[in-house]
């Protein structure tokens, strides 16, 4: 979750080599925007990341702006002016990363990454076939989507994917909602 603050005016330090300073941290940031107003001179602003070049706002109306990814972990940066802001707020992007009770509501097929075995595409068709015959749509639809995913140019997969779609329109009662999956994963460009 983003976090948004507005920079006290305490924050601003005279520095070392003319005008003012805020040291702000950005630990664990993946990004950073700030929108300053009251500087007379936008261009002589600047953003020093823990890691990498500068980063100088550009005029925004009557302030100015910067926004920016951050290498790295973040850590502390330094905001430097030739003046303090009449006021000046920051926005913290987080890195992304996977999130635990967001991954509850997420379908099956995203919390769990599917498997990049080498697994050999005529073996997976086979296993579809049977599936079929067996009359278990739900498996036979899970080793297709595993099939698409691992070896989707395969001829094999395109016969298991017409030997579904045939057991389909033999069987027009028999669905399962995977089968909305099972249509994404087809229309999907490799």
């Amino acid at each position: 979750m983003s976090l948004t603050r507005t920079l006290p005016p305490e924050a601003w330090r005279p520095a070392p080599g003319g005008g003012v300073a805020a040291e702000v941290s950005l630990q664990g940031a993946g990004g950073v925007a700030v929108m300053a107003t009251g500087w007379a001179d936008p261009a002589a602003a600047r953003l020093l990341p823990p890691a990498g070049a500068p980063l100088p706002f550009a005029p925004l109306g009557e302030g100015a702006f910067l926004a920016a990814v951050l290498e790295g972990e973040g850590g502390h940066c330094l905001l430097e002016a030739p003046a303090p802001p009449a006021r000046c707020r920051m926005t913290v992007l987080p890195r992304p990363a996977a999130s635990s009770s967001l991954a509850l509501l997420a379908p099956r097929a995203l919390r769990r990454p599917p498997r990049q075995s080498g697994q050999d595409a005529a073996e997976a068709a086979a296993r579809i076939t049977a599936a079929l015959a067996e009359g278990r749509l739900e498996a036979a639809l899970a080793a297709a989507a595993e099939l698409l995913l691992t070896a989707r140019e395969a001829p094999a997969t395109r016969e298991a994917v017409a030997a579904i779609l045939t057991h389909l329109a033999h069987h027009p009662l028999r669905r399962s909602p995977a089968l909305g999956a099972f249509v994404a994963a087809l229309m999907d460009a490799p």
